[in-house]
Order: C-alpha cells, then sequence, then structure tokens
C-alpha cells in the first residue's frame, strides 16, 4: 500500500513538474507582440501612438512568422530556406518599425537589434554555421 502512495505521490510531482516548465505554453500572437511591444516600450520610451502602430507591426510580424514555421513543417521545407525567409521578414519589420522613431529611440533600436542577433548565435534561436575552434575537419 506504501508503495502505490508513493509511486502516485512521484507520479503526481513529475506530472505537475512538466506543466509547470517556463516557456512550454504556447501564447497567441496577440500576446507575442504585446510582449515585444511591451520591451520596446521599456527600451525606448515610446508614445502612445508609437506603441499602437508598433505592435501592429508586431503582429503581423509574429502571424507571418508563425505562418513560415507551419509552412515548412507542414511541407517539410528545410530549416536554412525557412531561416533565410525569417530574416527577411524580420528586416522588413526592423525598418518598418525605425521608420516610426526619433534618431534617438534609432539609435536604442539599433542596440536591440544587435541585442537580438547576439542572442541568435548564442545558441538561442537559429543554430551558427560556424564550426566550434576544436573541431576543424
Amino acid at each position: 500500500m506504501k508503495k502505490i502512495i508513493l509511486f502516485i505521490a512521484l507520479l503526481c510531482g513529475t506530472a505537475s513538474l512538466a506543466l509547470a516548465q517556463p516557456g512550454q505554453q504556447r501564447t497567441t500572437p496577440e500576446e507575442r507582440a504585446t510582449r515585444n511591444v511591451e520591451m520596446l516600450e521599456k527600451r525606448l520610451s515610446l508614445t502612445a501612438d508609437q506603441k499602437a502602430k508598433i505592435h501592429t507591426i508586431a503582429l503581423e510580424q509574429v502571424k507571418a512568422m508563425d505562418s513560415l514555421r507551419t509552412e515548412a513543417r507542414n511541407a517539410g521545407t528545410d530549416r536554412q530556406a525557412m531561416w533565410s525567409k525569417m530574416q527577411l521578414l524580420q528586416q522588413e519589420h526592423d525598418k518598418k518599425i525605425t521608420a516610426l522613431l526619433s534618431d534617438d529611440q534609432k539609435k536604442q533600436y539599433q542596440q536591440v537589434i544587435e541585442d537580438r542577433q547576439k542572442r541568435m548565435r548564442g545558441g538561442q534561436g537559429r543554430p551558427s554555421t560556424e564550426k566550434p575552434a576544436g573541431n576543424q575537419n
């Protein structure tokens, strides 16, 4: 009896840990766009008008990225082709946002872009195409 109770407790604990993993929850495109705009608002001190316009751009971009991921998954498209398309979408998105910003905000947004690129190369996102130093075959 004790073994059964222990087993059930262990099973419940494992299940609750699996459900509580951060980043595993699917968010809606609207939630992701809002989160992106809130981050930009903090870093760039956006006006209410800028925030509204950037939210529209961010929502459009998030939906387009989701569409590309779904298309690639369903069609079996290679990841490199998907990343190339996503990179083009991101560049268009950056241009649209930059057009809405003041000169000071543009400088700060450039830093946001650079930070994002560093994060991507650092293993969070697109895998780097560079070989590690110790693997020079």
